[in-house]
């Protein structure tokens, strides 16, 4: 294909001189001979638009090792199958050390690492053999999701793994229903999305889509800057593919929306595709910078008996924008402005091919596995008529790609908002044909996978809960900020809090400074904060301006606290009264003293027991507590009633006295002694 393209290029320029020799040597033959005229005539036509079309066709290199990824058609690290047959042919480096899809550490060792999270290899394997014809669906995420701080991905070997998926469909073999397919029969791909009729059925073997791959690779992490806020050097997307039926020719679809499709298995239509023509269009300043990034479509058609496949990028624009674009000082890549395709209710937008700035050198890679089988996913791979479990792809099943987004200018976000992606969903789909020597795309759609979430980059969009009224039964609120998006790690935001703030107005401020940036996602807050709106702030790492909030408000109603009173100690005699209940009627004078001055909010309690007085010939001590709590506070007033005894009643009297009659001369003396 190098050769070739140089051989073009060698062409131009030779033009002028071809031109001034057809004016001075061929110009009479021409006109004196009626079989040279036609054959001129005809030749330069075939020439001309031979030239045209070899102009923009994608220089596609093979097997090759790109931000130590391997692109060689097998799907496992520290190995790397099938080389390079590119002539002249690029060595390939050693295979241990590099990354790929999987990991076999038995079969293939080495530090190269997988990509895609293979854990439960063998359930998976239980669940596809018990399900008729083996249709059985699934998805897998990237092995690796920690971020690497500052960075919102992880950082593995010093390379940026941004994102990766796998995805299994299901398929449509003897009898078996494929819930995923185009059931329109004139679905194309220039079409507005939502004009698509999305169906369950079958379809031809050779359009079955069987198993999908994506990864998102960044070069160089670095961090970002407002003047380049991308958080790596160069990206790098790699893909491949797997289809039911291994001969003939093939024709598979990598359509990048920029947003989060709306999708449900058995749903007709695909919702929130974009709003330009049913995509996000690419937008562009006056000098070609990049405004809004849009939907990005790759196709991969590669005819059995070849191992490279032809890999072509499309971009969704405006068709005002195509007029002089290539002159654009700022531009991030050509575009062939002849190829633009416009589809069903896609009013002005449509795909239109580009090819790098830079078209020397290859900058999109592929393989197909054509000399022999290779080892399939852990948790093997579906193939033939009958949709056989196999653990092996056969020759001409398994196609892999590789691209440079930077080099394409494909690699940008955008300035319309610090926290856009650099992708957002993946829909893997299959085209009945190439469309022949025209490079249309238009033929008519079969099957599809996904969609699939896919460098989504960030959404740190946030819900802060927790929020109500503080009072004595509810004395502190915990306010909790959580992750709305579930694709969004919360070890790659930082949370900050503030409050209170009573105008409501975020571009006053959100109040006082509370806590925070850091990893917590929780405050404790009480009737010291005050009453108001209370926010939290979420910061995406390695996205500067990136951030969202959320606001929860707090009101306060506190009481007064709990206040009793109560009488002194009281200490009284039993010779102060003449009976019981004189005694009786002086205590409870006094312990009616006891009383709540503020129940604060609504506080119980009242005396701690049942206190009776003292008998008044016993006498005594009641000591006398009275308290009310509510949940905030309590008081207690405490008191002794003392009952004291008088003197003992004392008599005396004479002895015993025995006197005679005789003793005494008369009676007289008798009264005299008694």
């Amino acid at each position: 294909m190098k050769k070739f393209i140089i051989t073009i290029f060698k062409t131009a320029r030779c033009c002028c001189t071809f031109s001034n020799r057809f004016l001075n040597d061929i110009w009479n033959l021409y006109w004196n001979s009626t079989f040279n005229k036609k054959v001129f005539f005809y030749g330069l036509i075939l020439f001309f638009s031979f030239f045209q079309e070899s102009l923009y066709a994608q220089l596609v290199g093979g097997s090759t090792v790109k931000a130590n990824f391997g692109v060689e058609a097998d799907v496992y690290a520290n190995r790397l199958q099938f080389p390079n047959l590119d002539n002249p042919v690029i060595p390939l480096p050693t295979a241990s050390g590099t990354d790929d899809w999987f990991v076999n550490q038995n079969l293939f060792s080495g530090s190269g690492k997988g990509v895609i999270d293979q854990s439960g290899a063998n359930t998976l394997i239980n669940q596809i053999q018990a399900t008729n014809k083996n249709n059985f669906s699934f998805e897998r995420r990237q092995s690796v999701t920690t971020p690497t701080f500052p960075f919102p991905y992880p950082i593995v070997d010093g390379y940026l793994w941004i994102d990766s998926v796998y995805g299994r469909d299901n398929n449509s073999a003897q009898g078996t229903s494929d819930l995923s397919i185009f059931g329109g029969g004139a679905d194309k791909n220039s079409d507005n999305p939502n004009t698509w009729e999305l169906g369950t059925g079958s379809i031809p073997q050779k359009d079955d889509i069987i198993d999908v791959y994506a990864h998102l690779r960044g070069v160089g992490p670095k961090a970002p800057t407002e003047v380049d806020p991308r958080p790596f050097t160069e990206l790098w997307a790699f893909a491949g593919g797997s289809l039911r039926e291994t001969n003939g020719s093939k024709h598979i679809d990598f359509e990048f929306f920029r947003t989060l499709i709306d999708y449900t298995p058995g749903d007709m239509v695909f919702g929130n595709t974009g709003n330009d023509g049913g995509r996000t269009a690419w937008d562009f300043d006056g000098t070609g910078n990049i405004l809004i990034p849009g939907t990005i479509i790759i196709s991969v058609d590669y005819e059995g008996g070849g191992t490279k496949p032809d890999v072509r990028i499309r971009v969704w624009m405006n068709q005002s924008d195509l007029a002089g674009f290539n002159s654009l000082a700022n531009r991030p890549f050509n575009i062939d402005a002849s190829s633009f395709e416009q589809g069903l209710d896609s009013g002005t937008f449509g795909y239109v091919r580009i090819e790098a700035l830079n078209n020397a050198v290859p900058n999109i890679f592929g393989r197909v596995n054509k000399e022999s089988t290779t080892l399939a996913a852990p948790w093997g791979t579906i193939e033939g008529q009958n949709a056989m479990f196999q653990t092996d792809y056969k020759e001409f099943q398994f196609v892999e790609i590789g691209i440079n987004l930077t080099a394409f200018g494909l690699d940008r976000r955008g300035e319309e908002d610090p926290c856009s992606n650099i992708l957002g969903s993946l829909v893997v789909k299959t085209r009945s044909s190439a469309g022949g020597n025209s490079d249309s795309f238009t033929s008519e759609l079969k099957d599809f996978a996904g969609p699939y979430i896919f460098g989504n980059s960030t959404d740190p969009s946030v819900d802060l809960v927790g929020g109500g009224e503080i009072d004595c039964t509810n004395p502190t609120l915990t306010l909790t900020a959580n992750l709305t998006n579930p694709m969004t790690s919360p070890s790659s935001v930082t949370y900050t809090f503030y409050g209170p703030d009573n105008d409501n107005d975020p571009n006053n401020g959100h109040g006082p400074l509370l806590q925070g940036p850091s990893s917590d996602n929780t405050l404790e807050i009480n009737a010291s904060n005050g009453a108001g709106s209370y926010t939290v702030v979420v910061d995406a790492l390695g996205f500067p301006g990136c951030s969202r909030y959320d606001s929860v408000n707090v009101t306060l109603n506190l009481c007064d606290p709990v206040d009793v009173t109560g009488p002194s100690d009281l200490t009284v005699s039993q010779c102060d009264y003449a009976d019981q209940a004189g005694v009786d009627a002086a205590f409870n004078t006094w312990l009616a003293q006891f009383q709540t001055v503020n129940d604060g909010c609504s506080g119980t309690g009242g005396l701690q027991g049942q206190y009776a007085p003292p008998s008044l010939c016993e006498g005594g001590v009641v000591n006398v507590s009275y308290r009310i709590a509510d949940n905030c506070t309590s008081d207690t007033a405490s008191a002794t009633f003392t009952l004291t005894k008088g003197d003992a009643v004392d008599v005396t009297g004479p002895s015993d006295l025995t006197v005679s009659q005789c003793d005494y001369a008369d009676q007289a003396g008798v009264d005299a002694a008694f």
